[in-house]
């Protein structure tokens, strides 16, 4: 029985899939925590010294008091930002007159000599480890974005584990179990008591959860007949800002990292009702010969969507064991096979050439003639460097999203929000002006807006902002194109194995990603967003190497692969 036949009567998006499409999308917006959640806990705070002598009043302590520049050293004249650790020595001649009221006058330091702090004043009330676990200054900055390059490795482990375990036990179990495994290991991350319990968890939670995302798309988009499977791939794409705007809005809120833990993460427990609210995968389960749940599902969505099947493809319903026995027969196949080549032989439609071409077929085959064709390879490797840029550029963007001058929740949630209409963008574009046209323009695009970016002032931060929306926005549509994209320019023979490979590799560029901050720290703002620049341009470019895809039928073999390219 043919699974897609079956949309045809039961209606390819009805009601059935619609509540399935949003109750799937709220395990893509919990997804979102684990994968980002690093952004505000391990987040920078804007602190300096504090002066023993000076700042002695009870209660909460001025940020920048008239004195200050005085006792600590500024980036600059014109900018209000005091150096973080480093303070003028006091002045060892200096006598405190009590008739004086200014009690730091500037002949109290020493301008020309600095020291290291010990003590700090925060600007405001909000906390995260930096302040909780003490990882104050230049120093220590490694730990803070340390955070966010554990959570990609974490991420990297847990795509192969995350994959076995669906194909074994259901993408229904992985999407549950890795949820709920995520949610007690982000609660528990919330009750840290020191820096290294607080990288165990965050590691554990992304191994937990990094399959989900997945499980949840193969069940949405196998829910679907085939021409919705676009338009529900979108709806579950838009649940994944979502949550990282929600992140934000609870972060402003509570401005307490342990708070924000357990606030974001608690309702992930609540995922355990999915095992009994929401279908298991359709292709799966008849993979598996369980084909009383298949009725079941089938039963539900003709009841949701008040649609019935037809007198033909009822009765090869009714024809399924409902006992998991595999059907039908394997021996008997086998025979009928078997009679099927020697009629053919017979006949001379099959010669023993054709035969032994056709099971010699392997896997392992199709590999050694990917790396015997120079132009499959070098598509790989292209690929590969595109994977990468992706994942750098995009999450090196949301990172830095709170560096830009500004409320830092606001931009961050404005980032966030410029995913939206890239997705919706991308559904109307990659139709219009092919996949290769689309996937150069928006990474092109991104690189031009990054590196203007870094030669507009500071005080322009509408303008700035403006800029970096659209650099957001146009990689977040460059990463949606590549995922089709690379499914389409490679056989089906080892489409899921050369998919796997380019993001994997990709994911190097998501593990550098939280590191470049610290470039922002030691050579300046500007540097980040030139390099995301650089590196975009150049991806965008290597692009049109890619073959067209549009309308073109899915290569099945190598060589169908390579001939792509003369097409």
């Amino acid at each position: 029985m043919d699974l897609d036949s079956i949309w045809h009567d039961l209606g390819q998006y009805g009601k059935y899939q619609f509540i399935n499409n949003i109750l799937l999308g709220l395990a893509i917006c919990f997804s979102a925590t684990s994968s980002m959640s690093y952004v505000f806990t391990a987040g920078d705070l804007d602190y300096r010294c504090r002066i023993p002598d000076c700042d002695n009043v009870e209660g909460r302590l001025e940020f920048l008091p008239q004195w200050l520049r005085f006792a600590v050293p500024f980036k600059s004249e014109a900018e209000e930002v005091p150096s973080k650790c480093d303070r003028f020595m006091t002045a060892p001649d200096f006598q405190d007159d009590l008739n004086v009221i200014d009690a730091c006058p500037s002949a109290r330091f020493r301008t020309n000599e600095t020291e290291r702090c010990s003590h700090w004043v925060f600007k405001d009330t909000e906390n995260t480890i930096l302040k909780e676990f003490d990882l104050m200054c230049d120093n220590n900055r490694w730990k803070l974005t340390l955070v966010g390059t554990v959570n990609n490795i974490g991420q990297f482990v847990g795509l192969p584990i995350g994959g076995m375990i669906s194909d074994a036990y259901g993408r229904r179990f992985l999407m549950v179990t890795g949820t709920l495994l995520s949610a007690m290991f982000g609660i528990m991350r919330a009750f840290s008591t020191n820096y290294i319990m607080f990288l165990v968890f965050e590691f554990l939670d992304a191994v937990a959860s990094t399959g989900v995302f997945g499980a949840v798309f193969i069940i949405g988009l196998e829910l679907v007949g085939p021409s919705k499977r676009v338009l529900s791939s979108t709806i579950l794409s838009c649940f994944f800002p979502i949550g990282e705007v929600l992140m934000g809005l609870v972060m402003w809120w509570l401005q307490d990292w342990r708070s924000f833990l357990l606030a974001v993460y608690l309702p992930g427990l609540f995922f355990v009702s999915y095992f009994w609210i929401t279908p298991e995968s359709i292709r799966w389960l008849a993979m598996k010969n369980r084909y009383k749940e298949v009725v079941s599902i089938i039963r539900s969505i003709e009841i949701a969507n008040d649609k019935k099947l037809s007198e033909n493809l009822e009765n090869k319903l009714d024809l399924l064991p409902l006992d998991n026995r595999t059907i039908p027969d394997i021996t008997e196949i086998k025979i009928i096979d078997e009679k099927i080549v020697e009629k053919k032989q017979e006949s001379g439609l099959e010669s023993k050439k054709e035969v032994d071409s056709t099971s010699s077929s392997s896997s392992s085959s199709a590999f050694s003639k990917i790396f015997q064709s120079r132009a499959i390879m070098l598509r790989v490797l292209n690929c590969s460097f595109c994977w990468m840029t992706n994942t750098f550029v995009f999450y090196g963007l949301s990172l830095n999203a709170t560096d830009i001058a500004g409320n830092k929740y606001l931009n961050y949630i404005a980032v966030s929000c410029a995913e939206l209409p890239a997705f919706i963008g991308t559904y109307f574009l990659m139709d219009r002006v092919g996949r290769r046209p689309a996937q150069s323009l928006s990474l092109s695009v991104c690189g031009l807006v990054c590196i203007a970016f870094a030669f507009v002032p500071a005080e322009m931060v509408i303008v700035r902002m403006s800029l970096f929306l659209i650099g957001k926005l146009m990689i977040t549509m460059s990463f949606t194109i590549i995922y089709v994209f690379t499914i389409e320019m490679f056989p089906t023979e080892l489409r899921h194995s050369l998919l796997g490979t380019c993001s994997m590799l990709g994911r190097f560029g998501s593990m550098i990603a939280p590191q470049t901050p610290l470039l922002a720290t030691y050579f300046g703002t500007y540097v980040p967003v030139l390099l995301f620049g650089a590196v975009s341009l150049t991806s965008g470019a290597l692009a049109m190497l890619f073959p067209e895809t549009l309308n073109q039928k899915l290569p099945d073999t190598v060589e169908d692969a390579k001939n792509m390219d003369k097409k």
